[in-house]
């Protein structure tokens, strides 16, 4: 069964960070996991970074864990 959710969200695989993540760091794959979630229609979808957009690159600011990984979270390359 699939998790309660708001009429306006889409129900997707994310890539989200296992661990907290100092400013500045480089994300690599094994920083990452993927999840299922609830993401609200008001997100830009073309902003979920999928694993190859994420890898090698360096974070703008300190991430927790769990964050969902979306591309302006980064630095380009």
């Amino acid at each position: 069964s699939f998790p309660t959710r708001r009429s306006s969200d889409l129900y997707m695989t994310v890539w989200v960070l296992k661990e907290d993540i100092a400013a500045g760091d480089k994300i690599t794959r094994s920083d990452l996991e993927k999840e299922e979630k609830w993401i609200p229609k008001t997100c830009d979808i073309r902003q979920m970074a999928d694993i190859k957009r994420i890898a090698g690159r360096k974070t703008k600011t300190a991430l927790k864990k769990g964050t969902i990984m979306q591309a302006d979270l980064l630095y380009d390359k």
